[in-house]
């Protein structure tokens, strides 16, 4: 169809305007897509980063769970021992909060016997060991003990005493401990197995006995310990008996014999009876010193009296004495007076030895007992 420039039929432009009005709705359209793509765009950025979000807000839940359960469950105790060695009765501060408490005794060891004129003198007895595992007591009051002195008798006792000034007859109200006896002359001290009050009891050894004539003492008997009895002490003119117990009575021969596995004092050594055996006198010097058992017996000098030896001490790893060994028996003297002087008991609870006789009525000197001691142990938890 031909026009003429200029002159084309109103219906075309008609329809030219609106094809314009389709293509402008195109265009607009497209630009809404557009649009509508880079928000969708927006919306996933914004998703992951809500997603991040949620992520660090569970963690910090986490975390905060874990560490209420770490103060839930975090818990410290402490275990607090008060021994007491010096002689005399006292008491004893208990913390509030403390219910119970572990107590332990030991008696004091006997005394030595005093030789004479062609007689020599007993050994003295070695003190108990007690223990009672659940003691009542009331926090924030005291609880009660005594402590004996060596040679005190078996009439006084160590002991423990949970709420009262007395000494204990049950043991969920205390612990007690008899002292070993002193040796009369020619009859040695012995330790009573009645009348302690514990869970567990480990009595002292008896003292160790003696002939007339003119002859060593005999040795003092070791205390009861955490380990075992203790063991009586040699008599004179024989071997020494071992463990914590003492060393062999003075005498003119014979050797000490080891503890064992079941004695208290159980590493240790007795001191040997007179010129020979460890930690014995030789013919012209004194008794020596037990290492951890009894001390050795003096041994018979010609002129010159010879003591017997101290008895030696077993401890734990704080350094507390937990069984004393008992002392030698003093030496004979073959001309003149006295004879040699018994050894000491070592503390806790050793007993003594006796003195050796001489050949005029001068007395030689027992040796002393050693002294007693209790502890206390509680725990305590926060």
């Amino acid at each position: 169809m031909n026009f003429l420039p200029g002159h084309f039929p109103a219906t075309l432009i008609a329809s030219s305007g609106t094809l314009l009005n389709i293509v402008a709705s195109l265009s607009a359209v497209a630009a809404m897509v557009a649009d509508l793509q880079r928000t969708v765009g927006v919306t996933a950025d914004i998703s992951g980063v809500a997603a991040v979000t949620a992520t660090a807000t569970q963690t910090h839940n986490l975390v905060a769970a874990i560490s209420g359960t770490a103060a839930v469950t975090v818990q410290t105790s402490q275990t607090v021992t008060t021994s007491i060695t010096t002689p005399g009765s006292g008491t004893i501060a208990i913390p509030s909060g403390i219910s119970s408490i572990i107590a332990e005794a030991w008696g004091a060891g006997g005394n030595g016997a005093n030789g004479g004129s062609s007689s020599c003198g007993a050994g003295g007895a070695g003190g108990t060991y007690s223990i009672s595992n659940a003691v009542g007591v009331t926090g924030g009051t005291d609880a009660f003990y005594n402590v004996p002195s060596g040679g005190a008798g078996s009439s006084t006792n160590a002991w423990v005493n949970g709420t009262t000034n007395a000494v204990p007859t049950t043991n969920t109200t205390g612990v007690r401990a008899n002292s070993g006896g002193n040796a009369v002359t020619t009859t040695p001290g012995t330790s009573s197995t009645t009348g302690n009050v514990s869970n567990t009891t480990r009595v002292g050894g008896a003292g160790g006995a003696v002939s007339s004539g003119n002859r060593p003492g005999g040795a003092g008997g070791g205390s009861g310990g955490t380990i075992g009895v203790g063991r009586a002490g040699g008599s004179a003119g024989s071997a020494g008996v071992g463990g914590g117990g003492p060393g062999g009575g003075g005498s003119n021969g014979g050797s000490s014999t080891a503890g064992t596995a079941s004695d208290a004092g159980a590493t240790g050594k007795n001191g040997g009876n007179g010129n020979s055996g460890s930690g014995a006198g030789t013919g012209g010097s004194p008794g020596g010193a037990g290492t951890v058992g009894g001390g050795g017996g003096g041994g018979t000098g010609a002129a010159t009296a010879q003591a017997g030896g101290a008895g030696g001490v077993q401890t734990d790893a704080s350094g507390l004495g937990i069984a004393g060994g008992g002392g030698g028996g003093g030496g004979p003297i073959t001309s003149g007076s006295p004879g040699g002087a018994g050894g000491n008991g070592a503390a806790p609870g050793g007993g003594a030895g006796g003195g050796g006789a001489g050949t005029t009525a001068s007395a030689s000197s027992g040796g002393t007992g050693a002294r007693g001691q209790v502890r206390v142990q509680w725990v305590i938890t926060s």
